[in-house]
C-alpha cells in the first residue's frame, strides 16, 4: 500500500510513523510528497515544515514534487499517482472537493 500526501499532512504521517517506532519505509517507491500551495514559504514556520518534509523524503527515498512542480490536485491525475491500495492524505479545502473526489473515483475506480 502506498502513501500520497501534501506537505501539510505529510508531517502528520511522518510523526505517526515515528511514534509507531518506524525507522525505514518498507516501500518508499509507493510514497509521494508534494510541496505546493504555500510555496515558496510565506514565513519561517512554513519554511521549517517544507524542510522537514524534504529531509524525510530524501532520507527515505520518497518521490517529492517540490516548489513550482505543480499543485497536488493536478499531480495526482497527471502522474497517475492514485490507484487501488493507495492511501491519499490530502487537505480538501475548496468548494471543488466533490468534483475532485468524483473525478478520481471515476478515473481510478475508487469507492464512493
Amino acid at each position: 500500500m502506498g502513501l500520497w500526501a501534501s506537505y501539510a499532512i505529510a508531517r502528520c504521517a511522518v510523526k505517526a510513523f515515528e511514534e509507531m517506532g518506524g525507522v525505514k519505509l518498507w516501500d518508499a517507491q509507493e510514497c509521494t510528497f508534494v510541496i505546493d500551495h504555500a510555496s515558496p514559504a510565506l514565513n519561517e514556520r512554513i519554511a521549517n515544515l517544507h524542510k522537514f518534509v524534504r529531509d524525510f523524503a530524501v532520507d527515505q527515498s520518497i518521490r517529492l514534487f517540490d516548489v513550482g512542480e505543480g499543485i497536488c490536485h493536478q499531480l495526482i491525475v497527471e502522474h497517475y499517482l492514485v490507484h487501488p491500495r493507495r492511501v491519499l492524505l490530502v487537505q480538501i479545502h475548496t468548494l471543488a472537493r466533490k468534483v475532485h473526489s468524483t473525478l478520481l473515483q471515476q478515473a481510478y475506480g475508487l469507492p464512493t
